[in-house]
């Protein structure tokens, strides 16, 4: 009879222990399952913040109060910068609080700054500079650098031209440069008209670059992811071309000229007078008056001063 309670007695308790362990089993199972392998782990995941907008910030345009001036220059965040000859001198200015520009002359130089800070991408409105010069004006230097933003000149003679624009198009029309110049764009298509340049430089990247009847004179070219467009013109330059076609139309080139490409094709069409030819290419034809002339092409005239050199790696080249 004591073993008959004893073994009861004992029964009872594993019954005990048992019912205590399936409790605390069903006490771990999530809400979805009813296993142990089934057990999952919630995050609470933080809630994506609100876009934040910019406020609208009402624009103003104003004229700002300068004296003569025989220089400009210009440094600003992001403004859309026009130069233009006109009846006197003059600045029109569009801006906000945010992109304020201010406006002075010093030493007969035109300054032009900008507030620094955030650029004002998300807005309405643009920055604009107007600017005019009498037209009877030789200025002395223009120097324009920006950010983000335009560049449009016309009707204008300087001395020296400066010119540096980090995100933007620029324009220049019937513009005379007499003893320097500095193009550089990055991001954003050149296009020159009716205009003339001497002594120094066009570096551009991820721009095409257009240029039609104009005079470039003992000018470099850098240009690289665009094309290159050259019509009616008369030029002595030399250029560098990275991932870049050029085409020239309609022209004259005098004295000695040189092209350089990686990655891509030359074509000289239709030129306006007798070159000596220097040509030569990796592994692709040169074609002279539409007819295949190997892969390395020379011809020499007489007398003759003017010269055109050519070397692509990776590209044609084609001369009429």
């Amino acid at each position: 009879m004591k073993n008959f309670y004893r073994a009861g007695a004992i029964t009872l308790i594993i019954g005990l222990i048992l019912l205590i362990v399936g409790e605390l089993s069903n006490g771990l199972q999530p809400i979805t399952g009813n296993s142990l392998s089934e057990l999952h782990v919630y995050k609470e995941h933080p809630k994506p913040d609100k876009k934040v907008e910019e406020p609208d910030i009402p624009s103003r345009t104003y004229k700002a109060k300068v004296a003569a001036f025989t220089q400009v220059k210009a440094t600003t965040n992001e403004a859309n910068i026009h130069i233009a000859s006109g009846k006197k001198y003059q600045v029109e200015i569009t801006d906000n609080k945010k992109m304020a520009l201010k406006a002075k002359t010093v030493n007969d130089t035109l300054i032009i700054t900008q507030k620094s800070g955030t650029r004002w991408l998300n807005r309405d409105s643009e920055i604009n500079i107007n600017i005019t010069v009498p037209s009877a004006i030789t200025l002395s230097k223009i120097s324009l650098q920006t950010d983000a933003g335009d560049f449009s000149l016309s009707n204008l003679t300087t001395n020296q031209l400066e010119l540096i624009n980090n995100a933007g198009q620029g324009e220049l029309s019937n513009i005379k440069a007499n003893e320097k110049t500095m193009l550089k764009f990055n991001s954003g298509d050149l296009t020159i008209i009716d205009t003339h340049l001497i002594n120094g430089s066009i570096t551009a990247q991820d721009s095409n670059t257009k240029i039609s009847k104009s005079q470039l004179a003992k000018l470099h070219l850098k240009i690289t992811d665009g094309k290159l467009v050259i019509n009616r013109s008369q030029l002595t330059v030399t250029a560098d071309l990275s991932a870049t076609d050029a085409l020239i139309t309609t022209s004259k080139l005098f004295n000695n000229n040189s092209f350089s490409l990686a990655d891509g094709d030359f074509v000289l069409r239709n030129v306006q007078n007798k070159l000596n030819y220097s040509a030569s290419t990796d592994d692709e034809e040169i074609k002279y008056n539409g007819k295949n002339v190997g892969s390395h092409f020379i011809r020499e005239i007489e007398h003759n001063k003017d010269h055109l050199n050519v070397k692509t790696v990776n590209g044609d080249i084609s001369l009429s």
